[in-house]
C-alpha cells in the first residue's frame, strides 16, 4: 500500500483525488489531508509518504523548498499539480529531481497515471508542461491573427474596437478569442495582460 500526502487549498482538489483513487479500488492511501501549504513540511516528517501531491505555489512550493523536501527524505517522490509555471522554475524543478508536474484540469486517467508513474519512479509531466520543457513555447500555437488579437485585448481594446481595427467582423474576432482562451488556458480577463507579456507581445 503506497502512502500519499496531499496538499491543496481547494476541497474540490481532495475530493476529486479520494473519487479518483476509489475507482481503482486503490493500492494507494491518503495518510492526511493538507489545505495549508505551509504546513507540507510537518505532515511529512510525520508521514514520510511515498508520493506528496502538492499545489504548486511559487511563494511555497519552490524547486529550493523541494529539493529539501526530497534531499531529507521526507517523501519518495513529489507531483505538484498547477495551471501554470514558467519555464525558469519548470527546468529548475525537472533538475532537481520533482517527479512529475501535472496540469489542474487533468482528466482522471491522466491522474491516476501521473500517480502511478512517479510512485514507480518514472517522472510524470502534463503535454502543456513537457511542450514548455521541450521548448515548444506557447507563443508559436497561436496564429498571427490571434497574435494580433491577444495584443489588442490585453491593450483593454474592445471586440467592437478589435474588429473595427482589424477590418474583421465581431463574429471573426470572438471566435479568435475563444481560440486563445482554449489555447493559453485563459480562466480571466487579467490573463490576457500576462500571456501577452510572458509571450513579449506587448
Amino acid at each position: 500500500m503506497s502512502k500519499l500526502v496531499v496538499a491543496d487549498k481547494s476541497p474540490l482538489i481532495h475530493l476529486g483525488l479520494e473519487n479518483i483513487l476509489k475507482q481503482k479500488n486503490s493500492e494507494f492511501t491518503i495518510a492526511e489531508h493538507l489545505y495549508k501549504l505551509d504546513q507540507v513540511e510537518d505532515a511529512i516528517k510525520q508521514h514520510t509518504p511515498d508520493l506528496l501531491i502538492m499545489e504548486y505555489e511559487e511563494a511555497i512550493s519552490s524547486p529550493a523548498v523541494c529539493a529539501r523536501f526530497l534531499k531529507r527524505k521526507w517523501t519518495n517522490s513529489i507531483l505538484l499539480t498547477t495551471r501554470y509555471i514558467d519555464e525558469i522554475n519548470l527546468k529548475q524543478f525537472y533538475k532537481i529531481g520533482v517527479t512529475g508536474i501535472l496540469h489542474k484540469y487533468a482528466q482522471p486517467h491522466e491522474v491516476l497515471q501521473a500517480i502511478e508513474q512517479c510512485l514507480s519512479g518514472s517522472k510524470f509531466y502534463s503535454h502543456q508542461f513537457m511542450d514548455l520543457l521541450l521548448g515548444k513555447s506557447q507563443q508559436s500555437s497561436l496564429t498571427q491573427r490571434e497574435k494580433e488579437v491577444l495584443i489588442l485585448v490585453a491593450k483593454g481594446k474592445s471586440t467592437k474596437k478589435i474588429a473595427n481595427e482589424l477590418s474583421l467582423s465581431i463574429h471573426t474576432v470572438n471566435s479568435h478569442r475563444k481560440n486563445i482562451i482554449k489555447k493559453l488556458d485563459i480562466q480571466s480577463p487579467v490573463e490576457f495582460v500576462k500571456h501577452a507579456l510572458e509571450l513579449q507581445l506587448i
